[in-house]
């Protein structure tokens, strides 16, 4: 069941498909299959639900790589600047920070540290994002971060990003998203990363608070995404964030502007970014198609 806009409790029988339809709903599905049904909250239960609850945002961004630096500190920017002071004012939400960059932080043991410590409540949102080297060690369709400086041994600064999604499932939470912008090409060299001067313009939005409670406080489920598939690269965009990021910014910006009149849906967003990462590398002769799954299915 979900709340209406008349803030009457609708019923829903069927199936609903891969971020098809989520309408103010609070129900997971997988697979075409509804995975439970939440019962209907009061207008009181909702205020009491933002008051309570908290979201967990954690950044880690690989600043001091030679290689990729610039670019993922554009994306340090970005969520730091815009993204997170959208959900500030927004939510009406806590909002907690985890930003790790730089040699002090970016590291193997800072991101074990991190996910395995972090206290969590029912209510809370989970949202994990890494920018920097990945590849794919042949098993998974999901890439392999790696963390610390080069030169140090890959076995001691690897970890799967399905072990990330799978400890934080572990966590208490109502709504969980893992994103990494990373190469996850079999055994990519840290130099196979392509930088292009393709632009993204970021369009000026008026973000509508409607559209943040709708994403924040109304959805929930687990959601894992990738910034390209199996045996692709990742691009960068010349003084900018990745194509992933910032495909990702532009979808987000488009689906919470007040002259949107539809509802924001994370399945809607995902599969913006899909098709704007597709088309950017596209302009360079590349392939890069992001991924993204949801609930169990990803194991």
């Amino acid at each position: 069941m979900f709340w209406n806009e008349y803030g009457n409790a609708d019923f829903y029988q069927g199936m609903f498909r891969n971020g098809d339809r989520q309408d103010r709903g609070l129900y997971v599905y997988e697979n075409a299959t509804p995975k439970f049904e939440v019962e209907a909250l009061s207008y009181l239960d909702r205020r009491e639900l933002t008051a309570n609850s908290t979201i967990h945002f954690i950044l880690f961004t690989d600043t001091d790589d030679s290689r990729v630096g610039t670019s993922c500190e554009e994306t340090n920017k970005y969520f730091r600047n815009t993204f997170v002071p959208k959900l500030e004012r927004y939510s009406g939400m806590q909002v907690r920070t985890y930003y790790r960059s730089g040699s002090s932080y970016f590291n193997l043991s800072d991101l074990n540290r991190t996910i395995a410590n972090l206290s969590t409540g029912r209510n809370d949102v989970i949202f994990f994002y890494y920018a920097g080297h990945g590849y794919n060690r042949g098993y998974s369709d999901f890439p392999t971060i790696t963390l610390g400086r080069s030169g140090e041994s890959i076995a001691s600064r690897q970890k799967d990003l399905i072990d990330v999604y799978t400890t934080l499932q572990r966590k208490p939470h109502r709504l969980l998203l893992v994103m990494a912008e990373a190469c996850n090409k079999v055994y990519a060299r840290r130099n196979d990363m392509r930088v292009s001067n393709i632009v993204n313009n970021f369009a000026l939005y008026q973000d509508e608070s409607r559209h943040i409670k709708e994403l924040f406080v109304q959805s929930r489920g687990d959601y894992l995404m990738s910034s390209s598939g199996k045996n692709q690269l990742s691009h960068l965009a010349s003084g900018q964030p990745g194509f992933f990021t910032c495909s990702f910014r532009d979808a987000f910006a488009h689906y919470v502007d007040m002259g949107y009149s539809g509802t924001a849906t994370w399945g809607k967003i995902f599969n913006q970014t899909k098709s704007n990462t597709r088309s950017n590398a596209e302009q360079i002769g590349e392939v890069q198609v992001p991924q993204w799954c949801e609930g169990d299915y990803c194991n």
